[in-house]
């Protein structure tokens, strides 16, 4: 009897011991592939642990709610087999288990949902073998079993294509370029077919300003995919910078074919007619997109642009001859006074020769009752050779107190290089008379002369340089650069900019004007442009900045002028200036102010 009680209990820890083993398996994924023999060490290892416990648990009752088949120890459940297992079973089992809990989704972790869970890799701590794990109560429960330091650093995937299309836009919309496209290539090489990635590439290449770049891009773009109108859109305007603009106007146009209320494409097609000087085709698009977009504030400044140019053209067409005079007067904190007066009669011979007629009256005189006079008269013929190069030249002669005379003339070149671009050089020779004293010293001063001047729709550039000899001896060189920047519309704009002068005299003479050995001064400007109608005309600009007369020495400087113009009638003008200085004067003074009233009459 006692011999049959010790083969039952031996039979049943051998069963125990068989059915944990799949336990132990899911448990612990990552060992090695169990061999029969090993299956059958630990078997009779479990067997002798477990012989023991139930020597000490034989004489326990179940639970009253437990199946009579079934006995609970701790969370481990033990299911009485149906019969005896053999050893090569046990092992067989053990081995598709391990492949089941290989096959497993692993889980993830709480703060990156893409990388698994080292911690759950790990093998389980000791005296916890064969117990089940605790299941989170919920999917976001992050598990407790914690990350130890000898586990390797998870290894982060690259990002979606979603992400990196978000973060390169992100970084155009705060006008980080190269990191937008640094994201972008990246991008390209991991998604190398992906249209939408290949626009914004470039895209951020456009704003960057690589227009090869971005139109090599958009080009590959629309290999892919001809209707995508980011690409068609963009390509057209990178091609207009490069000024290729038949293409540009080309793939603007299939836009507005496929979209007649395309606004954006409609701006961008009238900004080339614009540049390219077609001004009728130019005003047809406008009134045609005006009818879809009737309160577009772009559109609406360009009808503006293009009603100012008829008139300009119509008053040149219709402008045969123009009289004008006007009254200067100066006065300045070292004493000096003058007054201007002049006249001048422009007639035009059709479209390429014009010839102007001009008189002036100087009267100069100081507080303590020094004075002068200088008449001149002089006259100028300018003939257009070509639509892009034209010649200017004139002569009279400079009467002064005494009754001497001097021969005065000038001659220039004009290049018109684009619409709003224009280069001239050229030779004069000129009276000085700045003051009184140096009228009364007969001086004239001779030289080389060029100017730049460009002015597009929302720019003026102004840069000139002069080299000239005096007749006391003396020699001057000039420089000077004017950058004005625009923002607004026809009716009232504003602008901000910089205006820098430069002078050099070789010798410093007590001639009457103002002859430093070197001068500089850099000013910024602020400045408003207004208009009421046709009638009137205003612009306003204000300067400060700092001056130097040597090296060592900076003071501050500035200057105001108010310039106005009235249209009294069709054919009478009024104008009206102000100016006060702050600056060191051709005189020699540091302050002065002035004013200048003109009345010009047209004849059609």
């Amino acid at each position: 009897m006692m011999s049959v009680r010790w083969s039952a209990a031996a039979l049943l820890c051998g069963l125990m011991a068989v059915l944990s083993l799949p336990l132990l398996v899911a448990a612990r994924p990552q060992e090695e592939q169990v061999s029969l023999g090993e299956a059958a060490r630990k078997a009779r290892e479990e067997q002798r642990a477990q012989k023991a416990a139930h020597l000490q648990t034989r004489d326990t009752p179940p639970a009253a709610n437990t199946n009579p088949n079934e006995l609970a120890t701790g969370s481990l459940v033990i299911i009485d087999p149906p019969g005896p297992i053999s050893l090569g079973e046990a092992a067989r089992r053990a081995r598709e288990e391990k492949r089941l809990a290989l096959k497993a989704p692993l889980p993830r972790t709480e703060g990156d949902p893409l990388i698994p869970s080292r911690s759950r890799l790990s093998p389980a701590p000791p005296g916890r073998l064969g117990i089940s794990p605790r299941l989170p109560k919920s999917p976001t429960e992050a598990p407790k079993d914690p990350v130890r330091a000898s586990d390797p650093a998870p290894i982060a995937s690259p990002p979606s294509k979603e992400e990196a299309l978000k973060a390169g836009r992100a970084f155009l919309q705060q006008e980080n370029f190269g990191d937008a496209i640094r994201v972008l290539e990246g991008a390209q090489k991991d998604f190398s077919g992906d249209v939408e990635v290949k626009a914004e590439l470039g895209r951020a290449y456009l704003y960057d300003g690589r227009d090869d770049s971005a139109v090599g891009q958009f080009t590959e773009v629309l290999r892919q995919d001809p209707s995508h109108r980011m690409a068609k859109l963009l390509m057209a305007r990178a091609l207009g910078y490069q000024s290729k603009y038949e293409e540009s106007d080309r793939l603007y146009r299939e836009l507005i074919q496929s979209n007649p209320a395309d606004e954006v494409a409609s701006i961008g097609l009238i900004r080339n007619l614009l540049r390219e000087d077609r001004i009728a085709e130019a005003r047809w698009q406008v009134d045609k997109s005006l009818a879809h977009h009737p309160k577009s504030p772009q559109l609406r400044e360009y009808r503006d642009v293009l009603a100012e140019e008829d008139a300009t053209e119509a008053a040149k067409r219709e402008e045969k001859t123009r009289l004008q005079m006007a009254e200067t007067y100066f006065a300045d904190s070292g004493g000096n006074h003058s007054w201007r007066s002049s006249q001048s009669a422009t007639t035009q011979f059709g479209s390429r020769v014009n010839m102007r007629v001009q008189a002036e009256q100087h009267l100069l005189w100081r507080s303590d009752g020094l004075r002068a006079d200088l008449n001149r008269i002089a006259g100028h013929v300018g003939v257009k050779a070509t639509n892009f190069l034209a010649f200017n030249g004139g002569g009279g002669e400079a009467r002064f107190s005494d009754r001497r005379r001097s021969a005065v003339y000038d001659g220039e070149m004009e290049l018109h290089a684009a619409k709003p671009l224009w280069i001239s050089a050229g030779f004069s020779r000129v009276p000085i008379y700045q003051t009184a004293f140096a009228a009364q010293a007969h001086l004239l001063a001779e030289g080389w002369h060029a100017r730049l001047l460009w002015n597009p729709r929302l720019w003026r550039v102004n840069a000139s340089w002069a080299s000239r000899s005096y007749s006391d001896g003396n020699h001057e060189e000039r420089e000077s650069l004017e950058v004005l920047r625009w923002k607004g519309s026809s009716r009232l704009a504003f602008a901000v900019g910089y205006r820098g002068d430069a002078l050099h005299f070789r010798r410093t003479l007590n001639h009457g004007y103002f002859n430093p050995d070197r001068y500089q001064s850099h000013l910024g400007t602020f400045g408003v442009n207004f208009g009421r109608g046709r009638r009137f005309r205003a612009e306003y600009l204000a300067r400060a900045g700092v001056q130097s007369i040597s090296p060592d020495s900076l003071r501050p400087g500035w200057e105001l002028s108010l310039r106005n113009r009235f249209s009294l009638t069709k054919k009478w003008e009024l104008g009206g200036d102000y100016y006060y200085l702050g600056l060191t004067q051709s005189t020699g003074a540091f302050t002065s102010q002035g004013s200048l009233l003109s009345l010009a009459y047209r004849f059609f």
